[in-house]
């Protein structure tokens, strides 16, 4: 049975002192690996750094030279390369200097098919994982790069955003024909949903570093109040109803603005994701000292793998891509921030709902 950790088509470096030996490497190896079979140490060395092979089998009794010598070269011209040096002595003075030597494994003398096998695929698993390893190492790399590169972009965005909203709103809708009031209309709402991206990335990046906001005493209803009324006219193009009703008032002690765009960014997602002439619920609870705040849609269900996912901006699921993911991101990070959680669960009969909860603050007076 072929091992299921060695990589597809791993190629091998074969260097056998004698004919004998070749062939039983080969009749051991040859399939599922393919082989390069290199005539010489230089021939060796020369097919390493051309071809990159996974790993080298050296015998230690070479025609010209030793095999020793060969792997203290190979490991020292390609690192990364792994040497099993096969056929060494069993005595006490040979597996130390296959270690001096640089060997990543050796198999004694006379080889054991068996052993062999065994060697040659623990080799290949701890391949796959340091590549692995590496692959993630990169993407991370290349993953903090490119944050940096938007919050370079980011910034620069602000200003001229700031000023174009600005310059849009001195001008007076009642001068102007009906359809350059709906232009004038369409832009500024553009306009307001890129600024509202930007600032999530800005307030995403300063949670990150660790920024404590600041906290002030407020009415989770009023946020919840300020948040839908925020986003009331993308509620109406998409002919989608947002139901609140205000129960008691439940307190909490956060950053009013940054707890209001955290529930927006969570009711527009629903609206996003809701059919026309769908509704998105909103809810407020307390449960054992907690302020909990629920939106209900009824948009497709989030498969169970990927809702770990939904709060990564940078790890969106791809079912449920529709924007940057920085709205959810930013709402789960203020949550974090406050002391709270963000997590998301299978509505009854279809949808999602997104469960904010928050540290009630204490009663006035105390």
């Amino acid at each position: 049975m072929p091992d299921p950790h060695a990589t597809a088509t791993p190629t091998h470096l074969l260097l056998a002192d004698r004919d004998a030996s070749r062939a039983a490497v080969l009749a051991v190896l040859s399939p599922p690996h393919a082989l390069l079979e290199a005539a010489s140490c230089a021939d060796a060395l020369r097919l390493a750094g051309e071809s990159a092979p996974d790993l080298a089998l050296v015998g230690v009794e070479l025609e010209a030279g030793n095999g020793y010598d060969l792997c203290r070269q190979l490991r020292s011209a390609h690192p990364p390369l792994p040497v099993l040096l096969l056929g060494v002595p069993a005595d006490a003075a040979s597996r130390p200097r296959a270690a001096e030597a640089g060997a990543s494994e050796l198999v004694t003398a006379p080889i054991d098919p068996a052993e062999l096998r065994l060697r040659v695929a623990a080799l290949l698993r701890t391949v796959t994982c340091e590549r692995r390893k590496a692959e993630q190492e990169d993407r991370a790399a290349r993953l903090e790069n490119l944050r940096d590169a938007i919050d370079i972009v980011v910034h620069d965005l602000r200003s001229p955003l700031g000023g174009a909203v600005l310059n849009l709103s001195v001008v007076d809708p009642a001068t102007l024909v009906e359809d350059d009031r709906d232009a004038l209309a369409s832009a500024t709402l553009s306009l307001q949903r890129v600024t509202s991206v930007v600032d999530d990335f800005l307030d995403v990046r300063r949670l990150e570093a660790g920024a404590a906001p600041p906290q002030a005493r407020e009415s989770l209803a009023d946020l919840v109040g300020d948040a839908t009324r925020s986003i009331a006219q993308a509620a109406g193009e998409r002919r989608v109803t947002i139901r609140f009703a205000a129960p008691a008032r439940v307190g909490v002690e956060v950053d009013r603005a940054l707890v209001t765009r955290a529930i927006a960014n969570l009711v527009e997602n629903g609206i996003r994701y809701s059919p026309a002439g769908g509704a998105v619920e909103v809810t407020i609870a307390t449960e054992g000292g907690r302020a909990v705040v629920e939106i209900a849609d009824r948009g497709p269900a989030v498969p169970g793998a990927e809702k770990r996912a939904l709060f990564d901006a940078y790890a969106l699921p791809r079912s449920v891509r529709r924007g940057t993911g920085v709205g959810l991101h930013l709402a789960w990070c203020v949550a974090r921030a406050f002391g709270g959680d963000l997590a998301a669960r299978d509505r009854p009969g279809g949808g999602a709902i997104f469960r904010l909860d928050l540290p009630l603050a204490p009663p006035v007076g105390v």
